[in-house]
């Protein structure tokens, strides 16, 4: 199973900086910046400047209960603070844990019922 570690430093609920949750979703962009010439004759021109590497990620759904450790995890990571996942199992994850940046204002919760679901952007770092 997926685990998010993290070290908690606000809204503490005691879970230790560590959840172990599956993921219902598991998607990665990756972002190319920089520009592109194209010359009066057609010849174009690339010029790459760097590339983010952003996942989406939605776990499974939560109970009241057990949603209080993500929160606890969208308040500790919210300024740019980093944390890892290791999605060792899921297809299409990198195996191991990679280091990541909670991306602005990305964290969401969708409620069904009783149960939430929550969902965030990160970027690799």
């Amino acid at each position: 199973m997926p685990t998010i570690t993290y070290t908690p430093t606000r809204a503490i609920v005691g879970g230790g900086g560590s959840i172990v949750s599956d993921f219902s979703q598991w998607d990665r962009v990756t972002k190319w910046i920089g520009k592109e010439h194209v010359s009066i004759s057609g010849v174009r021109v690339s010029t790459e400047q760097r590339s983010d590497e952003t996942i989406r990620i939605t776990a499974d759904v939560q109970t009241e209960s057990e949603i209080a450790f993500y929160r606890e995890f969208s308040e500790s990571c919210r300024n740019g603070e980093t944390f890892t996942i290791d999605a060792t199992g899921i297809p299409g994850a990198p195996s191991g844990a990679i280091t990541y940046q909670l991306k602005k204002n990305s964290y969401r919760e969708s409620r069904t019922g009783a149960y939430i679901a929550p969902s965030f952007e990160a970027i690799k770092v």
